[in-house]
């Protein structure tokens, strides 16, 4: 027969175990929502710098998309400044905003810098860290030479900047 005592002591150590999981349970959730968000954040921002490339480079050497249809480029002064814009919000996501520039004065010529610029709105995943994450921007700036001649130049072309952003970093 067990003694009350050994009894009272089990009754103890699981008392104990419940209150360490108490403490420690919620402070694993929150490290683990941590590790979510800022890797999504992270994997937003490695995309849109890969794709701001990707679009710069196609737009220094004449490729561009076909598919002018697209309502995102509306305010583009031509068609192919609007396929890239296209390009940019298919390729990165709908929320991105663009502004492409030529810092040259003469323009879009061989030789002349062009600039594509990106700021995509952070977002939290778990919501658990929104507070620090949804004021956020992705901003990248990607800068090249122009390679070829267009028959049809890309003109500079400018979306209002997010809401708490601004276009400074792409001067």
């Amino acid at each position: 027969m067990k003694s009350p005592l050994a009894n009272n002591r089990k009754d103890r150590s699981r008392g104990a175990v419940i209150v360490e999981a108490a403490i420690v349970l919620p402070l694993l959730l929150a490290l683990l929502g941590g590790f979510i968000d800022f890797a999504w954040v992270f994997n937003d921002l490695q995309t849109t710098r890969q794709e701001a490339r990707e679009i710069t480079r196609q737009a220094v050497v004449g490729v561009t998309s076909d598919d002018h249809s697209c309502s995102h480029g509306a305010g583009a002064v031509n068609d192919i400044t609007a396929g890239l814009v296209c390009e940019v919000k298919d390729r990165i996501g709908p929320d991105a905003v663009v502004k492409l520039s030529l810092p040259d004065t003469s323009g879009y010529e061989l030789g002349n810098a062009m600039r594509v610029c990106v700021q995509l709105p952070y977002e939290s995943l778990t919501g658990m860290y929104a507070s620090l994450i949804d004021d956020g921007a992705a901003k990248v700036k990607v800068e090249s030479r122009i390679e070829i001649e267009s028959l049809e130049a890309i003109e500079a072309f400018s979306e209002p900047s997010l809401p708490g952003q601004s276009w400074g970093f792409c001067s």
